[in-house]
């Protein structure tokens, strides 16, 4: 069964935004009729145009920083 709450997180993590009901249905599809788990639906974020458009040129460092950020609401200690 599909890990509703972690694929939302996943949005937020590496989107910044709350996830549409379209692509959580997707996901969740997914994670339920190809047995994908949540680090395979995050893989798969990392290979999006969406997570290309906020990420492109940044190094390894700035992507945690970003990330860190977006999911905690400050900056990584």
């Amino acid at each position: 069964m599909a890990n509703i709450a972690g694929i939302m997180e996943l949005y937020t993590a590496y989107f910044n935004r709350a996830a549409d009901k379209d692509g959580v249905d997707y996901w969740a599809k997914e994670m339920d009729t190809k047995g994908w788990t949540l680090d395979d639906v995050a893989k798969t974020f990392a290979q999006v145009d969406e997570y290309t458009a906020l990420y492109a040129g940044k190094t390894d460092a700035q992507i945690v920083a970003l990330v860190y950020t977006n999911v905690l609401g400050r900056t990584a200690e």
